[in-house]
């Protein structure tokens, strides 16, 4: 896996991973996550991972990172410590696995 990096520009924090041939982002809210295909110069998907829930506790992406193969896209949020592995293409979770 690559190394992620933060962005901290005016209150905007950014998580942010890349590699050969893509790039996967955040927005402002850490709600939603956006792969970019460098090759392809587009974006193959935007998906949003987490929810605003009621009760206020709010999950965010707050590390994020692109598998060596380039197949998978793997983050979690600080608050439950869950390390999602989502495909690439569509970010549907394959895999979950629970914080402690």
């Amino acid at each position: 896996m690559f190394i992620f990096d933060y962005l901290n520009e005016e209150k905007n924090i950014l998580c942010i991973s890349g590699s050969e041939n893509f790039m996967v982002v955040t927005d402002s809210e850490q709600q939603h996550i956006s792969v970019f295909s460098l090759k392809q110069k587009t974006f193959v998907c935007t998906v949003q991972v987490f929810t605003k829930p009621a009760n206020g506790d709010t999950y965010t992406v707050d590390a994020i990172a692109i598998s060596a193969d380039e197949r998978h896209v793997c983050y979690c949020d600080c608050f439950t410590n869950d390390l999602h592995i989502a495909d690439i293409n569509t970010l549907k979770d394959i895999k979950v696995h629970k914080g402690k």
